[in-house]
């Protein structure tokens, strides 16, 4: 499967790196902050966190195949993930989106997936883990979806927003963003 996409003002083209590459993917983990208290329905969740190497060469694009959310405080409230190719923030957590329409567009923003848990939770003790990817019957819009780093970097950043009142109580990093990268090889 071939897809061209412009990449430092040239068009190329990416291929899946299954046999070509022999780190085809990578698994991420990343633990942004939340606040301690109510977030309520569309405030910033969490702000920017970086997603390192999220790509595996500087500029490079990945395929988000799965994102996987391990939440530790039991909320499971549906969310709207921001994926940009440079750090920008989407606001203040715990109060509404404040970035600039000029902010958004410098972001290089990759996509947005927004996050049902409807359905999709697993319960392991006293956590829950909620998958989301297109496979095992499931369908989430946008993914696959792909990803790019700025030219110099192997880092993407993801906020997001709250798509339901919640309410963490026992600490600011009770959350962690589980994200399946399968990388793209240039031709």
């Amino acid at each position: 499967m071939a897809l061209t996409i412009k990449h430092a003002g040239s068009d190329s083209t990416a291929v899946t790196s299954t046999m070509q590459s022999p780190s085809g993917g990578r698994i991420v983990r990343v633990v942004p902050t939340v606040i301690l208290g109510t977030t309520h329905d569309n405030d910033v969740m969490f702000d920017t966190v970086e997603i390192e190497d999220a790509v595996d060469s500087p500029g490079g694009i990945s395929r988000l195949m799965g994102i996987y959310v391990l939440d530790v405080d039991n909320e499971n409230h549906d969310m709207d993930m921001v994926f940009m190719g440079k750090n920008s923030s989407l606001g203040t957590t715990g109060s509404a989106p404040s970035i600039s329409d000029a902010d958004a567009k410098a972001a290089n923003i990759c996509g947005v997936i927004s996050l049902d848990f409807t359905d999709r939770q697993v319960s392991i003790g006293g956590a829950t883990v909620t998958g989301f990817s297109n496979g095992s019957g499931q369908t989430v819009a946008n993914m696959p979806m792909l990803v790019q780093a700025e030219p110099g970097s192997t880092s993407i950043f993801l906020g997001a927003i709250a798509r339901e009142e919640m309410a963490f109580g026992s600490s600011t990093a009770d959350l962690q963003i589980i994200l399946h990268f399968e990388y793209l090889k240039w031709r």
